[in-house]
């Protein structure tokens, strides 16, 4: 499983997104952009924008994700890191 936290740089989320193998799932903190392209590209989740003190709170519901999957590899990525190579990562 693939989570990619992102905020407000829709542009650079797309392209992480093309990248990913599979269907990521896209934690955001309370962007202002349209969510609706990334509907068929990803499982978007758009949570309340909590500030940097508490952006760790994003990570403790991608764990909830995590842990009501079935998946026993999980990626996180930022909106902003391009060009990872997935066959490398997930071997």
């Amino acid at each position: 499983m693939t989570i990619i936290f992102s905020y407000n740089r829709p542009d650079l989320l797309k392209k992480v997104i093309e990248q990913c193998p599979e269907k990521p799932i896209v934690i955001d903190d309370g962007s202002d952009f349209d969510p609706m392209p990334f509907v068929g590209m990803c499982e978007f989740h758009r949570l309340r924008h909590k500030g940097k003190e508490q952006y760790f709170l994003n990570w403790q519901y991608a764990f909830k994700i995590c842990a009501e999957s079935t998946d026993d590899f999980f990626l996180f990525l930022p909106d902003d890191f391009l060009n990872v190579d997935h066959k490398t990562i997930e071997h």
